[in-house]
């Protein structure tokens, strides 16, 4: 008994078949009844959306019958209470995630069963109790003590007493049942219905958390696992100590960058970051009376490791149904070992686009230790197929991966990429269709941006870019002319003022090329990126910074959707100053 992890940040990747379930009272809890067997079984996950807010959300399922079955947040927390009846549609979850977006709460869950209340020790009753100098000598029912021994100048909590409930100092400790504690003696105390337990006086959880890679894994000695912080909570009335663990996390992951030349790509480890904590409890503790009576320890248990956890440089929606957990954006899942079909890859765009001779590539959450390999097949423009390559990852186990693509040999109008088995058999997830441009342009201005998902989308402006040139400082200063009077303002004199300073940075005005509706779509998302690159090479990236108000949509004849960006360059123009 001890404290224990009653939740970790695990998501849930749902199902595809819909049950529903009709909602009951039993006693105060709310029961859930289905009208054929359920196939539920204890430890199940589902999620409930029905017309009651409070039976909405993912839920750990505790099974009363085949057809009836409650549920709770965790195995050891309460049922959901019993709110109204209803129809209560849910759908089973097939699979743990562990990933996580590190801009969104890393959510644990410790539960103590020492504190606020003790369920660990037996409250006793007081059996007799008389005066031992002054203070409350008590005999007590038994062992007030679950394990060990009570001590001096440790604590124990009286309850259920019309007057004398509190927390009170052991003075002595005789034997296991007699102690004297420092409750001034008075014959007219009345214990009777009350009880005294020990009490864990300064109690808390300690939790260390870790970031980094597995030692098992691949690229361990790149980016090894090392304490971040280690943190004191206290349990609230509940018994719960509540961790957030996020924030700590985003210095393992390189938020704001886009290394195209770092040494584990294909898998970016720039992108992610695995985690874990340790987790121990600690209270005063005492062995009697030391030097100066002053001999109260601090009691720190042995530190119990959680599973590792993942996080990903990203961000989900507001109002989506996965929270904070990349449930749809993940290859196989890890933990089962299988390959359970996935959905999207990490872009904004339905239908990303290949600018013939730009780098390009999509990412991808690899969640699981295996060798995989992605099918490409190139079409003509009439969708005829022109050919397919499958190329293979090498196991670098799990991972954010980038995926380079270029035009092939076969000149190809658009492309489908599909995950697979290593042999190409086994479609893993969905089939991503990306268009290919190999129009020319008088002029172009390729840029890349780091998208809410933890990847990288691609644009080609085609249309006219507009240079500026931005004055973000300026000052000046009147000369004094009487050093030099009177040729300061004679004939010869050439200002009453100078320039001591001048700063500029270069500007620019994006025009795109006639978008259609998804193009727009994706497009408009890159002024929510922290980053914005134009790229000329994977050796040659400049960062740009887009104005507060900087996206502007125009429609012509009604149909055809163009968008201007305005961006000024980072670095500034070099100038002499004072």
């Amino acid at each position: 008994m001890a404290l224990t992890l009653a939740l970790g940040p695990l998501g849930r990747r749902l199902g595809t078949n819909e049950d529903t379930a009709a909602v009951s009272a039993s006693g105060t809890d709310a029961l859930f009844s289905t009208y054929d067997l359920h196939s539920l079984t204890t430890g199940d996950f589902i999620y409930v959306h029905s017309t009651r807010w409070a039976y909405n959300g993912f839920w750990y399922v505790q099974v009363i019958s085949t057809r009836t079955f409650k549920i709770r947040e965790y195995a050891t927390s309460d049922f959901q209470e019993y709110i109204g009846s209803g129809a209560a549609p849910y759908i089973v979850s097939e699979g743990p995630v562990i990933w996580n977006c590190v801009h969104l709460p890393i959510v644990f869950k410790l539960k103590s069963d020492k504190w606020p209340t003790n369920s660990v020790d037996t409250a006793r009753t007081v059996s007799s109790f008389s005066s031992s100098n002054g203070y409350t000598q008590m005999t007590l029912s038994g062992d007030i003590k679950a394990s060990g021994s009570a001590d001096a100048l440790e604590q124990v909590e009286i309850s259920g007493t019309a007057s004398l409930d509190g927390v009170y100092r052991i003075l002595t400790w005789n034997s296991d049942i007699n102690i004297v504690i420092d409750l001034t003696y008075a014959s007219t105390n009345v214990f009777t219905g009350g009880t005294v337990q020990y009490y864990y006086g300064n109690y808390h959880a300690r939790i260390r958390i870790y970031g980094g890679l597995p030692a098992t894994h691949y690229w361990a000695g790149y980016k090894p696992y090392e304490l971040l912080t280690e943190i004191r909570q206290v349990p609230d009335a509940n018994g719960l100590v509540v961790v957030n663990v996020n924030e700590f996390l985003k210095q393992k992951i390189n938020i704001i960058g886009n290394n195209l030349l770092l040494d584990t790509l294909p898998n970016n480890t720039d992108a992610f970051t695995y985690f874990k904590i340790a987790y121990a409890e600690s209270y005063d503790d005492a062995n009697q009376y030391g030097t100066n009576d002053l001999n109260v320890t601090e009691y720190v248990g042995a530190y119990t490791e959680s599973d590792d956890y993942a996080a990903v440089n990203a961000k989900l929606p507001f109002k989506n149904r996965n929270s904070g957990f990349l449930t749809d954006y993940v290859f196989s899942i890890s933990g089962s070992n299988t390959d359970v079909p996935s959905k999207m890859f990490l872009t904004g765009f339905t239908r990303p686009v290949l600018f013939v001779g730009k780098y390009f590539d999509v990412s991808f959450i690899l969640g699981i230790s295996a060798t995989r390999a992605m099918r490409r097949k190139v079409y003509s423009a009439n969708g005829t197929l022109l050919g397919s390559f499958l190329d293979v990852f090498t196991n670098m186990d799990e991972g954010v991966f980038r995926y380079p693509i270029e035009q092939s040999a076969f000149l190809e109008s658009y492309l489908t990429i599909e995950m697979t088995t290593v042999t190409g058999s086994t479609t893993i997830g969905e089939v991503l269709t990306i268009g290919v441009d190999d129009t020319c342009s008088s002029q172009d201005f390729y840029v890349t941006w780091l998208n809410h998902l933890g990847g990288y989308d691609y644009w080609n402006f085609k249309a006219e870019t507009e240079y500026r040139t931005n004055i973000i400082e300026s000052k000046t200063q009147e000369k004094n002319i009487f050093p030099t009077w009177p040729k300061s303002y004679g004939e010869d004199a050439d200002s009453m003022t100078q320039q001591t300073k001048r700063k500029s940075k270069d500007a620019i005005v994006l025009n795109s090329q006639y978008l259609d509706e998804d193009q727009m779509d994706g497009l408009s998302l890159m002024v929510e990126s922290p980053l914005v690159q134009q790229v000329n090479s994977i050796y040659d990236r400049r960062t740009i910074i887009l104005g507060n108000s900087s996206l502007n949509k125009k429609v012509d004849n009604q149909k055809l959707l163009m968008l201007t960006v305005e961006a000024e360059y980072t670095d500034e123009n070099p100038s002499q100053s004072l």
